[in-house]
This record gives structure tokens, C-alpha cells and sequence, in this order.
């Protein structure tokens, strides 16, 4: 009885070994097989989370227009492959080391315009669990459930758990795949809806050509192919047996893409596409401001025009927001002017508007219209500053306005620290763009600079 006992809790484990290597196998083929991803040296990545991938599982492929200034990209640390799967792992370029020739590990694209950011494509999956499963969740579903009709085409999907994608499916020709064609899908994972959201049409025309790009280089192969095929068909009638009439036409693996595009270093031109798209977006929502200028907005007071007693006034007006804690704005005001004057009336109703010059959208020439900018309000009171503070707050007010330091020596300027007490904001035009209020706790810990920045 204890030998039978022995021998069934063998079995038992002998079967759940086997079970874990098949969910271990399944994880693998599922998950990216090339990824590139943004990453910032001693800092948080601009992108946050970032991968573009590619296979039959879930994809990658090459870009549209080449860079102004091409970005160098360079093998790392050469390793020996660990898999057979051909269509399950990007090729990357061999490295000879004089006495052996292997595969480099993983790929680093340098950003010319900031030494701090490395853009690192890799074949490997992720070794952190959470990126894993978001990676690897993401390349299931873009491929199996998330496509728009037709399949080709984008698509947006996610959650605030494992991440939002944009993925954008494709097919390529394959000779020796059932029906011919094999489905691919680029894919950008991100933490941030509304910065993915905004990216949308920049990145769905980086992929739409990259897909472009890669179907016009498969379909010179697949034509190849198919042109030999049809001689070796003429010499002799194959005989195709039922059984093997519902096979897949091909007893050989999946090929990868160095195969079907008939290019040794495609991956090489990947990760430099990838690294450009990369560099791009993350640029894509950053805008230039009028530094340090926006608009002060008081109610006009009797004492100030009786014909216009309780209007809204605005003028433009000088602010600094790196002088005071929490992101609230100083000033440096005369007292003659007419929105001092009023604000001395009611120092609790200012607000203070700041509005983006452009969008700033590197080597692509596209530049908004002004309803496409974004802007926003800022409610809340004046407090002037105390005499004791006025050396401290001049010499940091005048790091951005250089213009202002013989004003001190007008007996009528003052300065004021402007409170935040609410923000309202419009990212642009449409509903791509977010466009409501903005947390106030959220505003005092990234403060105006990162509020234009994200």
C-alpha cells in the first residue's frame, strides 16, 4: 500500500512538472518576442512604461520616414540564443569576438539630443512579474480578441491594472502558411490613457507605414516563392492525401521575419524605427510656452471704473512658478496698475490663465492651430510678501526675468504670491484631449512645469 501511495504522489508530481513546463513553454511563445523600450538614466522614463513588439504572437516591425539625424545603433553583451523557435525570437545582429560568433543580447539606440536617454530593444520577455503579465496580456489579446473590423487597422484597449495599448494589426504574405498570410500586430503599452490617447494619430501613421513597409518587402519574397513553387508544380503533380489536406500546407516551423522579408538585419532597422517613434512620442506632448507670461484676471472695482464696476478684467502679466512651495505663482506687480488695484479690493477672486505657444513636434513640421492648444485657469487669492522676503524673491524672480531687476528700484512694484485654489484645463480641441479640472493635490506636487509637460 505505501509503495502504490510512493508511486501515485510520483505521478502526481512527475504530471505537475509537466503541466508548469507546458504553461512555462505556452508563456513563452505568447509572450514579445522584440521589444523597445525608452529608458532614462537616474530617472523616471518619459513614457513611463513602454514596449513595442512584434511576432506571431504579438509584433514589431520597421518605420516610415527616416530620422533627420540618423540615431547610431549598437550591439551589447553578446549571448548564445535560448531557443529554436525561429518565429518566436528576433535575430539580432552576431557579434564576432575573434574565436567565436555569437548573438548580441540586446540592442542600444543612443538619443544624440539627450546623453541621459538610452532606447534598448531586446528579445528577452520581462524579468519583473507586473511588466510580464501586462506585456504578455497585451500580445494575446491584440492578436486574438482586440481588432477593429476587417483586422487590419488600430485599435485602444486596457485598464489602469495592466496598462493601455495601442495596437495596430497587420498581415504579411507567407508561402508556407496556411492561407498565405500571417497576422502581426505593433503594439505601444503605456501606463497613461490620456497621454496614449493624445499620441493616437502620430502613432497610427508611424504604424500604418511601418506595416506598409514590411508588406512591401514580404510580398517580394512571397511573389519569389510562389514563381518557384509554380515550376516545381509544372515538373510534377504532388499527391495530397485527405489526411494531409487538413494539415497546415508545411511540415516546417513558422519562419521569422529575417525569412519572410528576406532581410538579415531587419531587426537592426527595427529598433532604430522604434527608438525614432520612441523619441518622437514622447516629444509629442510637450509644448513651448511664453515663459514666464500669462494673464491676470481681477474684477473690476467702482473705485477703479463705475461704468465697468464688477466686469472681469485681464491683462498680461509676468508670474514665476519656481520661487514658491506647491506650485503657486509669484508676481511682481506695480500698485498703480489697474489689476492691483482691484485685487487689493478683493484679494480672494484672481485667477490667472497661462496658454501654450505650440506644439512642439520634432522633424515632422506639424505645428497646431491655437484652438489646438492647450490651456488653463488657475483660481484662487493674492498675498503680498513681506519686506523681510523681498531679496530672496527677487533674486529668483529675476532668474527668469532678467528684464525686471531695475524695477526694484520703483518705489510703487511689489511682490505677490498667487495661491492655487483650483485649476480648470483644456488640452486642445476635440475629445482626444483631456479638458476638465485638474486635482488640486495633484497640481501641488507636480507643479506647473510638469502640468505642461504631461
Amino acid at each position: 500500500m505505501q509503495q502504490q501511495q510512493q508511486q501515485q504522489q510520483q505521478q502526481q508530481q512527475q504530471q505537475q512538472q509537466q503541466q508548469q513546463q507546458q504553461q512555462q513553454q505556452q508563456a513563452s511563445s505568447l509572450s514579445t518576442t522584440y521589444s523597445s523600450s525608452s529608458f532614462r538614466k537616474n530617472s523616471v522614463s518619459s513614457l513611463n512604461t513602454n514596449a513595442t513588439t512584434n511576432t506571431a504572437t504579438a509584433a514589431a516591425p520597421t518605420a516610415p520616414t527616416a530620422p533627420t539625424a540618423p540615431i547610431p545603433t549598437t550591439p551589447t553583451t553578446p549571448t548564445t540564443p535560448t531557443t529554436a523557435c525561429a518565429a518566436c525570437t528576433a535575430q539580432l545582429p552576431l557579434i564576432n569576438n575573434g574565436t567565436t560568433i555569437t548573438e548580441a543580447k540586446r540592442l542600444v539606440t543612443l538619443d544624440e539630443d539627450d546623453p541621459t536617454i538610452q532606447y534598448i530593444g531586446t528579445s528577452k520577455s520581462p524579468q519583473q512579474p507586473h511588466l510580464y503579465k501586462a506585456v504578455r496580456l497585451a500580445c494575446v489579446r491584440s492578436l486574438t480578441a482586440e481588432f477593429c473590423q476587417g483586422r487590419d487597422g488600430p485599435v485602444l484597449f486596457g485598464d489602469d491594472e495592466n496598462g493601455h495599448v495601442m495596437s495596430y494589426m497587420f498581415k504579411l504574405r507567407d508561402a508556407q502558411a496556411r492561407g498565405e498570410a500571417r497576422f502581426y500586430a505593433l503594439m505601444m503599452l503605456m501606463t497613461d490613457r490620456v497621454y496614449l490617447v493624445s499620441c493616437w494619430p502620430f502613432l497610427v501613421g508611424a504604424f500604418r507605414s511601418m506595416a506598409l513597409n514590411l508588406q512591401e518587402r514580404a510580398n517580394v519574397v512571397f511573389q519569389r516563392e510562389k514563381d518557384g513553387m509554380r515550376q516545381i508544380t509544372h515538373r510534377r503533380a504532388p499527391i495530397t492525401s485527405q489526411d494531409q489536406f487538413y494539415r497546415r500546407r508545411s511540415n516546417t516551423a513558422l519562419r521569422s521575419l529575417v525569412d519572410l522579408l528576406g532581410i538579415k538585419d531587419i531587426y537592426a532597422q527595427i529598433q532604430a524605427q522604434f527608438s525614432y517613434t520612441l523619441k518622437l512620442a514622447s516629444r509629442k506632448r510637450m509644448e513651448k510656452l511664453t515663459l514666464g507670461r500669462g494673464h491676470i484676471l481681477t474684477l473690476m472695482d467702482d473705485s477703479v471704473s463705475n461704468e465697468f464696476s464688477g466686469f472681469p478684467f485681464g491683462i498680461m502679466e509676468y508670474y514665476s512658478d519656481k520661487c514658491t512651495p506647491n506650485g503657486d505663482l509669484l508676481l511682481f506687480m506695480s500698485d498703480l496698475q489697474m489689476s492691483a488695484r482691484n485685487m487689493h479690493k478683493n484679494p480672494d477672486k484672481v485667477a490667472f490663465t497661462v496658454t501654450a505657444l505650440q506644439d512642439y513636434n520634432p522633424g515632422w513640421n506639424n505645428h497646431s492651430t491655437p484652438v489646438q492648444q492647450p490651456r488653463f485657469t488657475m483660481f484662487g487669492n493674492i498675498e503680498r510678501v513681506p519686506e523681510s522676503k523681498t531679496e530672496v524673491a527677487m533674486a529668483c524672480f529675476t532668474k527668469t526675468h532678467a528684464e525686471a531687476k531695475p524695477w526694484k528700484s520703483f518705489h510703487d512694484f511689489n511682490f505677490y504670491e498667487f495661491h492655487v485654489k483650483g485649476i480648470y484645463y483644456v488640452g486642445g480641441f476635440g475629445g482626444l484631449n483631456f479638458i476638465g479640472w485638474i486635482p488640486i493635490d495633484l497640481y501641488q506636487t507636480a507643479g506647473l512645469g510638469k502640468l505642461i509637460e504631461q
